[in-house]
């Protein structure tokens, strides 16, 4: 993963599941963000009686979602896969990858932690669990050594609204795991997206992006075959080691194929 600040901005929104949703199809539609924030401040698209509230959560959509829109209408894969794909099944657990790829702290609680107490056989993970980790943190980065207890007990509500928003476990209060379905396709997604640095199925077991969604060995391996009967990768035996070869330019390809019914 790309080297981030650590940021405490999780507490100030969280998930907005719903409100990314509706200004993302609306970006869409306008292909432009300066339209985008007429209809979000001007209009009121949000419907949200504070002005304060809606700039923070188009601040923070664009932050996690639309940084690569700074020079004008660009068709990303996101983008693609929201105006091709209607399913909230498939639709949230991208949304989910992409924030925490944009929040260092949720990333490295959500595979470090996280992922080690579920592969573990832990039932959950509590907010003490996230308590924890920022205070060790803190004893070593500079940026959240500074936060105030507040800071801290408000990014922990955050990082765990996060897992129960996007269904990892059942509660804030208690928090059990739940075992969640993820939707071949959103496996294909996040495959192309670490093409680059997957040549051998031990790179895939190894893939850390992966830990985000508590995959498992045996999961990959169910996953990479179901990818192999759809044709999304090939496999090619060199040297004693699995190889895989990709079978298919971009996601937006695979998308295509997807919504035609030609993979599955």
């Amino acid at each position: 993963m790309e080297t981030k600040e650590y940021k405490a901005s999780i507490k100030t929104v969280g998930s907005i599941i719903a409100e990314t949703k509706l200004i993302l199809e609306k970006y869409l539609e306008v292909k432009d963000i300066d339209k985008l924030q007429e209809e979000i401040f001007e209009n009121n698209l949000l419907l949200k009686k504070s002005k304060r509230r809606a700039e923070n959560i188009f601040n923070e959509i664009k932050k996690r979602y639309l940084q690569d829109q700074k020079d004008g209408y660009f068709e990303s894969p996101l983008l693609y896969l929201i105006k091709n794909i209607k399913t909230d099944a498939v639709v949230d657990l991208v949304l989910y990858y992409h924030l925490c790829k944009e929040e260092r702290i949720i990333y490295e609680f959500n595979t470090e932690i996280v992922f080690n107490k579920y592969q573990n056989g832990y039932l959950g993970v509590s907010s003490e669990d996230a308590f924890h980790f920022i205070k060790e943190l803190a004893s070593r980065d500079e940026n959240i050594s500074k936060w105030t207890d507040r800071t801290i007990r408000d990014v922990k509500t955050g990082i765990i609204g996060v897992l129960k928003d996007f269904n990892f476990i059942n509660s804030r209060k208690r928090p059990v795991f739940n075992k969640v379905f993820i939707p071949s396709i959103v496996f294909y997604y996040i495959l192309y997206i670490n093409k680059e640095d997957i040549k051998t199925t031990e790179d895939i077991t190894n893939c850390i992006d992966f830990r985000l969604f508590l995959l498992l060995k045996n999961d990959l391996n169910i996953l990479l075959e179901e990818a192999y009967r759809n044709n999304v990768i090939d496999f090619e035996e060199i040297d004693g080691k699995r190889n895989i070869k990709f079978q298919y330019k971009s996601i937006k390809e695979i998308i295509d194929d997807y919504i035609r019914g030609e993979i599955h």
